[in-house]
């Protein structure tokens, strides 16, 4: 084999080399990036009629557009650090509300609620996402007569 092919072969081994390496590396950034920015183990996430002493009560996927408020409770288990978390409530597919909350170590639990009014039947979401905007939950559920 001449210079040339050998160094040919050892430029090509290097980028391949390289490539692997960054993308390798990119991976284990996004897997770092995706396991720090969790608040905690998601233990428990319901849509409810109302909150007592943390625990929430009458959780259902159907409400009565009568009811004056409804909630979204969340409680986490195995949290590190002080972080934040978002309820985003959607009325169809509108976002009508973005509510951060604060989650703390070692457990915490933590809601959300919104007032309802006559023109608010029909389908809702609550889309329950970590400090990077992560989904980590989505609960269904319906306004009704």
């Amino acid at each position: 084999m001449s210079r040339c092919h050998i160094f040919f072969a050892l430029s090509l081994s290097c980028c391949v080399l390289a490539f692997f390496t960054l993308s390798y590396g990119q991976d284990l950034k996004e897997s770092a990036r995706n396991v720090s920015s969790s608040p905690g183990i998601l233990e428990q996430a319901v849509v409810c009629e109302k909150v007592v002493n943390g625990r929430p009560i009458n959780a259902a996927l159907v409400f009565s557009a009568g009811q004056e408020e409804v909630f979204c409770f969340t409680s986490f288990s195995s949290v590190d650090k002080k972080d934040f978390i978002v309820h985003n409530w959607f009325r169809r597919d509108e976002r009508v509300a973005r509510i951060k909350l604060t989650v703390e170590p070692p457990r915490w639990a933590t809601y959300s609620g919104i007032t309802l009014r006559d023109t608010d039947k029909g389908p809702w979401r609550v889309e329950i996402t970590d400090s990077s905007g992560n989904v980590l939950k989505i609960i269904r559920f319906s306004i009704t007569e």
